[in-house]
């Protein structure tokens, strides 16, 4: 059913006065299968609840991944609840947006700061993204 899941050991502690046993279950890949499985979900639009708007064009994603990764988005889906809120960038161009959420669900991208995508150092900071970044950041 969940591949990667093992039972590592029993539990004596909470074990039941029935004789059950508990025991203690660990998913061996779950941090890259929920990457991966959130990265497919919004590939395929399944369960999508978010729009992300620039330039004319339009991202679809997740309100869980986007507010995990931004104190600002998840402020401004909290105080204006919505079924699938269309979130309107100003000066951001797509490929930025692209890699903006291609960041929050995979963890990482590949940016030139200094060339093309020099204004998504600031968009990052803008939407309050938390970053953790090797280089020149």
């Amino acid at each position: 059913m969940f591949q990667g899941v093992t039972a590592l050991s029993e539990c004596a502690r909470g074990a039941r006065m029935s004789g059950d046993k508990q025991y203690f279950l660990r998913w061996s890949n779950f941090s890259e299968n929920i990457v991966t499985s959130l990265e497919r979900l919004r590939g395929d639009e399944d369960f999508v609840d978010v729009t992300l708007a620039c330039e004319g064009h339009s991202l679809k994603a997740h309100k869980v991944v986007l507010s995990a990764c931004s104190h600002y988005i998840k402020k401004l889906l909290k105080d204006n609840p919505c079924a699938h809120p269309i979130i309107i960038l100003k000066d951001v161009a797509l490929a930025e947006l692209t890699a903006l959420i291609s960041f929050m669900y995979n963890g990482q991208v590949g940016l030139f700061f200094r060339s093309k995508f020099s204004p998504c150092k600031r968009h990052f900071s803008r939407l309050a993204i938390r970053l953790v970044a090797r280089g020149s950041i």
